[in-house]
């Protein structure tokens, strides 16, 4: 990236970003989908063993996806 910079060649720097940023979000997407299936199987195992499903579960579903997502910022804060 430094290259691109020191060369001063915009597109392809734009460019770069522009995957980098891709990237991250596909990473997000598949977090956050194998969460929700995550969920989805856990309603169905606790509809299977006769628990009740309270709404303290599916907070603790968005939280996971929020510890995750930092997770994720914090490692590309150290690659970058």
């Amino acid at each position: 990236m430094l290259e691109l910079i020191q060369q001063e060649n915009w597109h392809g720097l734009t460019v770069y970003v522009a995957v980098c940023v891709a990237i991250v979000l596909i990473c997000w997407v598949f977090l956050a989908m194998a969460t929700f299936i995550d969920m989805y199987y856990g309603r169905k195992a606790a509809k299977a063993a006769g628990e009740g499903l309270r709404s303290r579960k599916y907070r603790r579903t968005f939280n996971k996806i929020g510890d995750y997502i930092r997770v994720m910022v914090f490692a590309s804060c150290l690659t970058s």
